[in-house]
């Protein structure tokens, strides 16, 4: 079964990009957000972070599910600053596309660092979905996926 959702995703990420084409990585597009969203995290700046995301963001992780940016905001959005502070995060792809106002940045990423006092490398794979709003694009969804690799 996994196999097979592996493989439709793959087909669905190859028809998105061809029918809309990749994003250029624009100072102030949909991947440049992200990168945003992801310094402030690292940055330890909660405001900053926060002020990346729509009001009505909807967040998966690991099966967890938040609902809103203030859900985050007073759920794991403080452990979420606290290890990106004490970790090194790695880029390993992205792919970023766009239909009008919204976009969706494919990421896979490298993170290593401690976790529960243990050092760990942890494999990422996220999906951001962004709305192009007057304030610039903010991100309306987030799908982590991570895996602690050994």
């Amino acid at each position: 079964m996994r196999s097979f959702t592996l493989a439709l995703f793959s087909f669905a990420a190859a028809a998105l990009f061809l029918l809309t084409g990749v994003l250029p990585a624009a100072a102030d597009g949909p991947a440049e957000s992200v990168a945003a969203f992801h310094r402030a995290l690292s940055a330890g700046d909660r405001e900053s972070a926060l002020d990346l995301l729509a009001p009505n963001l909807i967040l998966f992780e690991d099966g967890h599910a938040e609902l809103s940016r203030d859900e985050y905001g007073s759920g794991h959005l403080d452990a979420d600053l606290k290890f990106s502070q004490k970790s090194k995060r790695d880029l390993v792809a992205q792919q970023a596309n766009a239909m009008d106002d919204t976009a969706w940045v494919m990421s896979r990423y490298e993170t290593k660092g401690k976790l529960s006092g243990k050092r760990v490398t942890v494999a990422t794979t996220e999906t951001m979905v962004l709305r192009n709003t007057d304030a610039g694009w903010r991100i309306v969804h987030i799908h982590w996926s991570n895996s602690v690799q050994k």
